[in-house]
């Protein structure tokens, strides 16, 4: 019979322990070292949330016209993982590449400004951050094994 130190094999290097028996109750014993990867994917999320009053999550999709996945720009950033835990949640321009780190969960703001030097400013009420880019934005989650996972963030183009 084999077991591994505390009878579970958890992400990282784990001792185990084999022990033998023969038909005459003669047994040997030999241990040695099982190394487990996480190489599951975290999920990264960017779902509509409320506006800073907490209130309005607009319809999007097809029906709410020309205005990307989001008419009005707020989400909730998420990033979980069933391994080895998030190491962190980004968010980036699309266009000029820029990155700005936050914690999942944050709310935030996010307005498409072509020409715009990419910017973070504090929100009001339940919006945490508000965040002009240039573009669309990616939500990049990275776990602590150095797996990844993106979710777009699109919000609508200025009006002309």
């Amino acid at each position: 019979m084999c077991v591994p130190a505390g009878n579970d094999f958890a992400l990282g290097v784990t001792e185990v322990t084999c022990t033998l028996e023969d038909s005459e109750g003669e047994s040997a014993t030999a241990s040695f070292e099982v190394t487990v990867v996480d190489t599951t994917d975290p999920v990264a999320t960017c779902d509509e949330t409320v506006n800073p009053s907490g209130k309005n999550v607009p319809k999007a999709g097809k029906n709410a016209g020309k205005s990307g996945q989001n008419p009005d720009g707020y989400y909730v950033l998420g990033g979980t993982d069933g391994g080895s835990g998030v190491a962190s949640v980004e968010l980036i321009d699309d266009v000029s590449g820029a990155a700005f780190t936050f914690a999942a969960g944050t709310s935030i703001k996010l307005t498409q400004a072509p020409g715009v030097t990419p910017n973070i400013k504090p929100g009001a009420g339940d919006t945490d951050w508000k965040v002009k880019f240039n573009g669309d934005g990616t939500v990049l989650v990275t776990d602590v094994a150095g797996n990844t996972a993106t979710a777009a963030c699109l919000v609508p183009k200025p009006p002309k």
